[in-house]
Protein backbone atom coordinates (compact mmCIF):
# COMPACT_ATOMS: atom_id res chain seq x y z
CA UNK A 1 0.00 0.00 0.00
CA UNK A 2 2.87 2.44 -0.59
CA UNK A 3 2.32 5.63 -2.30
CA UNK A 4 3.77 9.16 -2.60
CA UNK A 5 2.80 11.73 -0.12
CA UNK A 6 3.03 14.22 -2.83
CA UNK A 7 0.38 12.97 -4.45
CA UNK A 8 -1.71 11.98 -1.81
CA UNK A 9 -1.02 15.68 -0.64
CA UNK A 10 -2.54 17.00 -4.62
CA UNK A 11 -5.90 14.63 -3.97
CA UNK A 12 -5.55 11.55 -5.65
CA UNK A 13 -7.44 9.17 -3.73
CA UNK A 14 -6.58 6.12 -1.49
CA UNK A 15 -8.56 2.72 -2.35
CA UNK A 16 -8.83 -0.69 -1.48
CA UNK A 17 -11.14 -3.85 -2.98
CA UNK A 18 -12.95 -5.39 -0.19
CA UNK A 19 -15.09 -8.72 0.54
CA UNK A 20 -19.22 -8.08 0.79
CA UNK A 21 -20.27 -11.54 0.93
CA UNK A 22 -18.33 -14.75 -0.60
CA UNK A 23 -19.07 -13.42 -4.52
CA UNK A 24 -18.84 -9.95 -4.00
CA UNK A 25 -15.60 -7.64 -4.53
CA UNK A 26 -16.23 -3.69 -4.02
CA UNK A 27 -13.32 -1.70 -4.65
CA UNK A 28 -13.96 1.88 -2.87
CA UNK A 29 -11.44 4.89 -2.59
CA UNK A 30 -11.51 8.13 -0.14
CA UNK A 31 -12.86 11.32 -1.23
CA UNK A 32 -11.56 14.08 -2.53
CA UNK A 33 -11.46 17.23 -0.45
CA UNK A 34 -13.78 18.70 -2.96
CA UNK A 35 -16.35 15.65 -2.91
CA UNK A 36 -16.30 16.02 0.68
CA UNK A 37 -17.04 19.67 1.05
CA UNK A 38 -20.01 18.93 -1.92
CA UNK A 39 -21.76 16.41 0.53
CA UNK A 40 -21.35 18.55 3.56
CA UNK A 41 -22.71 21.60 1.74
CA UNK A 42 -26.05 19.34 1.39
CA UNK A 43 -26.73 19.07 5.02
CA UNK A 44 -25.75 22.36 6.52
CA UNK A 45 -26.56 22.57 10.30
CA UNK A 46 -27.33 18.70 11.58
CA UNK A 47 -25.89 16.93 14.38
CA UNK A 48 -23.06 14.63 13.67
CA UNK A 49 -25.24 11.37 14.39
CA UNK A 50 -27.95 12.88 11.91
CA UNK A 51 -25.46 13.92 9.08
CA UNK A 52 -23.42 11.18 9.68
CA UNK A 53 -26.28 8.86 8.56
CA UNK A 54 -27.79 10.92 5.79
CA UNK A 55 -24.07 11.27 4.34
CA UNK A 56 -23.68 7.25 3.64
CA UNK A 57 -25.12 7.05 0.40
CA UNK A 58 -23.85 10.38 -1.12
CA UNK A 59 -20.15 9.19 0.32
CA UNK A 60 -20.81 6.02 -1.32
CA UNK A 61 -22.19 7.15 -4.64
CA UNK A 62 -18.69 8.86 -5.09
CA UNK A 63 -16.17 6.29 -3.45
CA UNK A 64 -17.60 2.69 -5.11
CA UNK A 65 -14.74 2.89 -7.85
CA UNK A 66 -15.80 -0.81 -9.24
CA UNK A 67 -18.17 -4.26 -7.86
CA UNK A 68 -16.49 -7.84 -9.15
CA UNK A 69 -13.89 -5.75 -11.23
CA UNK A 70 -16.67 -3.89 -13.42
CA UNK A 71 -16.56 0.12 -13.49
CA UNK A 72 -19.16 1.18 -10.79
CA UNK A 73 -20.48 3.75 -13.88
CA UNK A 74 -21.20 1.21 -16.06
CA UNK A 75 -23.74 -0.33 -13.92
CA UNK A 76 -27.07 -1.68 -15.55
CA UNK A 77 -28.75 0.03 -13.17
CA UNK A 78 -27.47 3.52 -12.69
CA UNK A 79 -27.37 3.59 -16.45
CA UNK A 80 -31.21 2.72 -16.67
CA UNK A 81 -31.91 5.23 -14.33
CA UNK A 82 -30.09 7.94 -16.34
CA UNK A 83 -31.93 6.30 -19.46
CA UNK A 84 -35.59 7.37 -17.33
CA UNK A 85 -34.26 10.71 -16.55
CA UNK A 86 -33.79 10.90 -20.19
CA UNK A 87 -30.91 12.87 -19.27
CA UNK A 88 -28.80 14.68 -22.22
CA UNK A 89 -25.10 14.52 -20.33
CA UNK A 90 -25.10 11.20 -18.35
CA UNK A 91 -22.12 12.51 -16.37
CA UNK A 92 -23.65 15.60 -14.98
CA UNK A 93 -26.19 13.46 -12.78
CA UNK A 94 -24.36 9.86 -12.38
CA UNK A 95 -24.13 10.77 -8.68
CA UNK A 96 -27.89 11.46 -8.61
CA UNK A 97 -28.55 8.56 -10.47
CA UNK A 98 -25.67 6.29 -8.03
CA UNK A 99 -27.50 7.30 -5.19
CA UNK A 100 -30.97 6.47 -6.54
CA UNK A 101 -29.71 3.08 -7.31
CA UNK A 102 -27.93 2.97 -3.83
CA UNK A 103 -30.83 4.36 -2.13
CA UNK A 104 -32.82 0.68 -2.83
CA UNK A 105 -30.09 -1.54 -0.62
CA UNK A 106 -31.05 -2.61 1.98
CA UNK A 107 -29.86 -0.93 5.14
CA UNK A 108 -27.65 -3.32 6.24
CA UNK A 109 -25.37 -3.62 2.57
CA UNK A 110 -25.35 0.60 3.06
CA UNK A 111 -23.94 0.15 7.01
CA UNK A 112 -21.05 -2.60 5.78
CA UNK A 113 -20.11 -0.20 2.54
CA UNK A 114 -19.81 2.45 4.90
CA UNK A 115 -17.92 0.72 7.44
CA UNK A 116 -15.35 -0.34 4.62
CA UNK A 117 -15.11 3.44 3.46
CA UNK A 118 -14.69 4.10 7.06
CA UNK A 119 -12.01 1.13 7.65
CA UNK A 120 -10.17 2.97 4.02
CA UNK A 121 -9.94 6.24 5.67
CA UNK A 122 -8.27 5.06 9.22
CA UNK A 123 -5.69 2.84 7.10
CA UNK A 124 -4.88 6.35 4.88
CA UNK A 125 -4.86 8.13 7.73
CA UNK A 126 -2.53 5.27 9.30
CA UNK A 127 -0.41 5.43 5.99
CA UNK A 128 -0.06 8.89 6.01
CA UNK A 129 1.56 8.93 9.88
CA UNK A 130 4.23 6.14 8.90
CA UNK A 131 5.19 8.70 6.20
CA UNK A 132 4.97 11.63 9.09
CA UNK A 133 7.07 9.64 11.26
CA UNK A 134 9.15 8.03 8.64
CA UNK A 135 10.16 11.26 7.56
CA UNK A 136 11.05 13.04 10.86
CA UNK A 137 13.63 9.76 10.84
CA UNK A 138 14.87 11.18 7.90
CA UNK A 139 15.01 14.63 8.69
CA UNK A 140 18.54 16.31 9.70
CA UNK A 141 19.27 17.02 12.82
CA UNK A 142 19.00 20.92 13.32
CA UNK A 143 19.25 21.24 17.24
CA UNK A 144 23.02 21.42 17.34
CA UNK A 145 23.58 18.09 19.12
Amino acid sequence: MAFSLLDKLRGNSFSKEFNLGKDLKVSIRTLTAREDAEIVARFPNLDLMTFSNLCRIPTLARAIEKVNGVPFESSTDILQDLAERKVENPHATFFTSAEVVLGKFPVTTIAQLYSFYLELLLAHRDELEGLKKSSKTLSPDTSGN
